[in-house]
Order: structure tokens, then C-alpha cells, then sequence
């Protein structure tokens, strides 16, 4: 949980710096990224914190908590994917 927590504050940072970068150079492509980055920030924030880690610790058995944990892995990546296609 640490670690995701860690990754989540890695990437709101590194879309919060190119943010501030889009400020400066107003560049087409530089939004793109901007909202490329901001995507992948909200997407692992929904997945990986708030899906996988609540519902995860209310299953007690380890193999249904583990292919759980590969299920929202897989809608995460597929997500993601829609999402860059989109932008």
C-alpha cells in the first residue's frame, strides 16, 4: 500500500510539472502529454488505490483476492490503452 501511495505522489508531481511546463510553451504537443500524464495519474489513483486496495482486503480467501487483483490489473492496462487512443 506504501509503495502504491509513493507511486501515486511520483506521478501527481511529474503531471504537476508537465502542467507547469504547458504554462511556459504552449505547444499542442505539450498538452497531450499533459493530459496523457494526467490520464495515467487518475486512472492508477482509481485502480490501483481505491479499487484494487478497498475491495481486495474485504476477500479473505488468497486465490479469489489474487485473480481479483489480476482482473482490475487487466481493465487498469485496457483503461489506460482506451484512454491514450482517445487523446
Amino acid at each position: 500500500m506504501i509503495r502504491k501511495v509513493i507511486n501515486q505522489i511520483i506521478l501527481a508531481l511529474i503531471t504537476a510539472g508537465i502542467w507547469f511546463i504547458s504554462l511556459s510553451y504552449p505547444r499542442y504537443v505539450v498538452m497531450n502529454l499533459f493530459f496523457s500524464a494526467l490520464s495515467f495519474t487518475l486512472v492508477y489513483f482509481f485502480f490501483k488505490l481505491i479499487l484494487e486496495e478497498t475491495v481486495s482486503q474485504k476477500i479473505k480467501e488468497t486465490k479469489t483476492r489474487y485473480s481479483f487483483r489480476k482482473v482490475v490489473s487487466i481493465l487498469y492496462i485496457f483503461t489506460f490503452i482506451g484512454i491514450l487512443f482517445s487523446i
